[in-house]
């Protein structure tokens, strides 16, 4: 920094030089506040409020010596009380005794220039020598303790914020760094059973998001992606996850993929958006992940990378950021706390609040994006931008419906007045069809047992 005050100078002489002709009172000005920031740097070096370096005191010595070899000229007859000369009365009261003494500044600027060598004083002792003989000459047309006061003070204060910031840009970094699983943890992640991953597959809803806009059948397994999830942040386009080396995650490992699901963490160490609903994935098992790994693998390969792209308005398209909503809102415990809950409803429990990410549509959001589980499942705003996901506690649409209820809704996506299901309840409707009984039936009594919100529970 004190380099860069002296460069700074020697700029604004070659400048204030260049243009003197034009304009010297304009360039007096130049010049004085050239000469007061070298006089003011080489004050707090000399008291030590400032530390030394010979680069800076070089850079203190060469600006005087360019002001002295030009200041007399840009006082010209008729310029008085302008131009800052305010600070020199003698000018204008004495002006052959001015021009003496500026004799005087030039003879020791010249010989500490001399002195100084081409690597500029050694010490601070040596620079003490070469700098209060020049700063000596200057009290005889003015003070110029005050405003090198003030010229350090600015100095200090540009020196602290710099500091400020600097711990301020550490701590983001620090805070934000992406934290992936310990390598003990993914060392006992099990190989996968691709038969147990399929459940899993469907539960999570991955060809809602991955699959192309429309597809159905066996098209439904060809996860290539193509859609757009609008949302108010901007627009997030999910990839390819198909199993193609080049376009997909074929070139994964295992523990990529484990650390993508349960902490939002791409295989490049990179920070994953939550639109990928990690923040529900996180409370799955290891095993699970792994299983429904293996499972992926089996299923064809795309080899093209989708035309949408992730676009998001800052600064949310500052993915280094999403770090911070980590640490706010990433947890992996349960979503609710079920009192005296039986093993079904904690399966229930498991599939709902993990892979099958029920709160991610279904619950209200907070300022950031991040679920409010005071109001778990109790309705949300429609993502799709037309209504409201409905309110599916004991409290909401479902209030009067059976367990035997919500597992005929899951297989058939009829309601129990013979409403059919509709937008895009539709795909996860089909995508719970694909699951076993026991577990739909640990979905309904989970959702029967979860705290009832009133109402259409509205943010």
């Amino acid at each position: 920094m004190r380099k860069l005050y002296g460069l700074v100078g020697a700029f604004v002489v070659a400048g204030t030089l260049a243009s003197a002709a034009d304009d010297p009172v304009t360039a007096r000005v130049s010049l004085m506040s050239a000469n007061g920031a070298a006089t003011a740097l080489a004050g707090g070096m000399l008291k030590e409020q400032v530390p030394y370096s010979p680069a800076a005191g070089k850079a203190a010595i060469a600006t005087w010596e360019a002001v002295a070899a030009s200041f007399g000229a840009f006082f010209p007859d008729g310029s008085e009380g302008t131009g800052r000369s305010e600070a020199s009365p003698k000018i204008w009261q004495d002006r052959a005794g001015f021009d003496a003494d500026l004799a005087k500044f030039q003879e020791a600027a010249l010989a500490a220039v001399k002195a100084a060598g081409k690597s500029g004083p050694p010490d601070l002792a040596s620079f003490q020598k070469l700098a209060q003989p020049v700063m000596g000459t200057c009290k005889s047309c003015h003070e110029f303790v005050s405003s090198s006061g003030l010229m350090l003070g600015v100095l200090r204060l540009l020196g602290w914020l710099a500091v400020l910031g600097l711990v301020a840009g550490a701590g983001f970094w620090l805070l934000t760094m992406p934290r992936g699983l310990s390598q003990q943890t993914l060392a006992a992640m099990p190989a996968g059973d691709a038969e147990r991953g399929e459940a899993l597959f469907w539960v999570g809803g991955c060809a809602s998001c991955h699959a192309a806009p429309g597809a159905r059948g066996d098209d439904r397994r060809k996860l290539g992606g193509g859609r757009v999830l609008a949302t108010e942040f901007g627009d997030f386009a999910p990839p390819n996850i198909s199993p193609d080396r080049e376009h997909g995650i074929g070139g994964w490992t295992p523990a990529a993929f484990a650390n993508a699901m349960l902490r939002g963490i791409g295989p490049g160490g990179e920070h994953l958006y939550p639109a990928f609903p990690y923040a529900s994935y996180t409370r799955m098992t290891l095993g699970d992940v792994a299983d429904l790994w293996a499972y992926l693998q089996t299923l064809p390969p795309v080899a093209e990378t989708p035309a949408a792209r992730t676009a998001l308005r800052f600064p949310f398209s500052v993915r280094r950021g999403v770090g911070l909503w980590k640490l706010a809102f990433l947890r992996d415990g349960p979503a609710v706390t079920l009192a005296a809950a039986t093993p079904e409803v904690l399966r229930g429990q498991y599939l709902s609040e993990g892979p099958g990410h029920c709160g991610e549509c279904h619950t209200p959001r907070n300022f950031a994006g991040a679920m409010d589980t005071r109001r778990w499942l109790g309705g949300a705003p429609n993502p799709e931008g037309k209504g409201r996901v409905p309110n599916i506690t004991p409290g909401g649409k479902v209030r009067d419906w059976s367990p035997e209820d919500m597992v005929y809704f899951f297989q058939s996506g009829f309601e129990p007045d013979y409403n059919a299901v509709a937008g895009s309840m539709v795909e996860v409707q089909e995508n719970l069809a694909m699951l076993p009984d026991d577990d739909l039936h640990a979905i309904a009594a989970y959702l029967a047992a979860v705290p009832a919100i009133e109402g259409a529970a509205r943010p």
